[in-house]
């Protein structure tokens, strides 16, 4: 019985980590009405600051700690935002932009 409580006890921690995950990579997501105005080095130099601070936390991230699925969010969140400003500064500098 001893087996079966940590075993479920582990399988709930880990729906939980997924549910947590999935709830706010939903919340982060931008929605399609948002639009970023600016000139290009106003917004590649905010991509650019973005993706510091995603590196910041994906640095801090170790994967025995406790947190670090904190981490792992937060460094995905900046880097989804560094990307959306540097897609932005390419629109503005005229370029055409090709997604996958």
């Amino acid at each position: 019985m001893n087996r079966f409580t940590h075993t479920s006890t582990k399988l709930g921690a880990a729906a939980v980590l997924v549910g947590s995950y999935v709830l706010t990579s939903a919340a982060f997501a931008v929605p399609p009405g948002v639009t970023i105005s600016g000139t290009a080095p106003d917004l590649q130099g905010k991509a650019d600051y973005y993706a510091r601070v995603a590196a910041d936390y994906r640095a801090r991230m170790r994967t025995d700690e406790k947190r670090a699925i904190i981490y792992f969010t937060l460094a995905n969140r900046w880097d989804q935002k560094a990307q959306r400003y540097h897609l932005a500064a390419v629109q503005a500098a005229g370029e055409p932009v090709y997604r996958r």
